[in-house]
């Protein structure tokens, strides 16, 4: 018989369960309960613990309280930096983590690219997984003297109230989530609960670069800033800049990584004092998954990046702009069923840099491409072209390069799905440029012995 005093590792995610744990598993709204007791049967875990009456479970009527229970039991409590914002909370996580396992800390990851430690990675299906997952992956990985990095969503709210962080990077806020927080200012008051986790408000560190960065700033008058007046920028391609007399050099690009390296070296730097160390291993950092990521096709730049706001358009499309490309193409969609105001602020974004748009699908979910597509086309636009395919659009833009020329795909970074019609479909952004560079190199090959077979 299940003893319900004992403390047992317990996960509310098959994701990350082991034949070691317990499994919680709660009825809920659009909650597909038969599918996810069969993926947590699949885990062969020691029990599964439900409020839905089944043969395979043990039945526990109150199954909030017994949570509650659960959560109070766990003990190991690792340093929290928090990271949070509309754009940069991952890359900033990534660095902060890559940052403290060059310092030899222990360490974990937790944001939408998947749950980092060690030698794995695991997926993530939030952003912000609920506060029952978070101490699950604590107590069976980490302990007192570790660390744990996580990006903390706006949306995440209600699942990690009780949740306390030790240090908190607010990065910026832009028009993104309008379909959850109906105005922006909404979203600002949903960032500010997020902040509240915080235990000493000494520890928030923020970017007065920002608009609302400065509003925080006036509430939380105790806090920490970052802006580029700290600094003196040499280069942003590939990153060089003085910090406190200490030359910051990456490779990494753009102003947003300035930005994003900035606020990583602050917080690191007031749990450890030696700046010198922490800015060297800024040094080795190459790339972060799905931002900003370089391709080369023949004499070309393709650029893959999950820049999908207004404000991470501009980002990132100004600075490839500046780099002086003979043509520059941008290809992205619009996601279904999400904040529909931005759309057309997205295409009027990317016009200002270049003439060759290509829109196409993105995570259409229940929404019907022509319908996100006349919706972001309530402006009139020139120089657009519609692709739904994201293969074939991918494939059009990339037969267009000619020389020294820029392609920036955007929306997906390094999503392995599309969503749509409720189905995860299996795609790749990446997977489909490498199979046009893997085409151009067969091309290239067979040229080459034809060449041979003539002479």
């Amino acid at each position: 018989m299940f003893n319900k005093n004992e403390i047992n590792l317990i996960s509310d995610d098959t994701n990350y369960l082991t034949n070691e744990d317990i499994f919680i598993l709660k009825r809920g709204k659009n909650y597909k309960i038969d599918q996810i007791l069969k993926e947590a049967k699949n885990k062969n875990p020691k029990l599964i613990i439900s409020n839905y009456h089944h043969k395979d479970v043990y039945y526990v009527k109150n199954i909030n309280k017994y949570e509650k229970k659960i959560i109070k039991e766990y003990n190991v409590n690792p340093t929290i930096i928090g990271v949070t914002g509309t754009n940069g909370k991952t890359s900033t996580s990534t660095i902060i983590y890559s940052v403290l396992k060059k310092l030899n800390k222990k360490v974990m990851l937790i944001g939408s690219n998947g749950i980092y430690f060690n030698d794995f990675k695991l997926p993530t299906r939030n952003t912000t997984p609920s506060k029952l997952t978070i101490l699950y992956l604590i107590n069976k990985y980490l302990d007192n003297n570790s660390y744990l990095i996580i990006e903390l969503s706006s949306q995440s709210y209600s699942r990690i109230k009780s949740l306390h962080v030790d240090y908190l990077i607010f990065t910026n806020l832009s028009k993104e989530h309008l379909d959850t927080h109906k105005t922006m200012k909404r979203y600002f008051k949903a960032k500010i609960k997020i902040i509240n986790l915080l235990k000493n408000k000494e520890n928030l560190f923020i970017n007065i670069d920002d608009n609302y960065g400065k509003k925080l700033l006036k509430k939380y008058k105790i806090a920490q800033t970052y802006s580029f007046k700290d600094i003196n920028i040499i280069s942003n391609n590939p990153i060089k800049f003085i910090f406190n007399n200490y030359k910051v050099t990456s490779k990494l690009s753009g102003n947003f990584n300035i930005y994003n390296i900035l606020s990583s070296i602050l917080v690191v730097n007031k749990i450890f004092t030696n700046l010198e160390s922490i800015i060297e291993s800024i040094k080795d950092i190459e790339v972060i998954e799905g931002r900003n990521n370089v391709y080369n096709y023949k004499n070309n730049k393709i650029i893959i990046d999950y820049a999908h706001t207004p404000y991470s358009f501009e980002n990132i499309i100004s600075h490839y702009y500046h780099l002086k490309f003979n043509s520059i193409y941008i290809l992205f969609g619009f996601g279904g069923n999400k904040d529909i105001s931005k759309r057309s602020e997205m295409i009027q974004v990317s016009l200002k840099y270049s003439n060759n748009i290509i829109l196409t699908e993105d995570n259409s979910r229940n929404e019907k491409f022509i319908n996100i597509i006349k919706s972001a086309l309530k402006d009139e636009f020139d120089n657009l072209i519609i692709i739904q395919d994201r293969k074939e659009a991918i494939r059009y833009a990339i037969s267009k390069l000619s020389d020294n020329d820029c392609l920036l795909i955007l929306g997906k970074g390094n999503e392995n799905y599309m969503l749509k019609n409720k189905e995860f479909i299996e795609y790749s952004d990446y997977g489909e440029v490498k199979k046009c560079n893997i085409y151009n190199c067969i091309i290239n090959i067979c040229l080459f012995y034809s060449s041979i077979l003539y002479y």
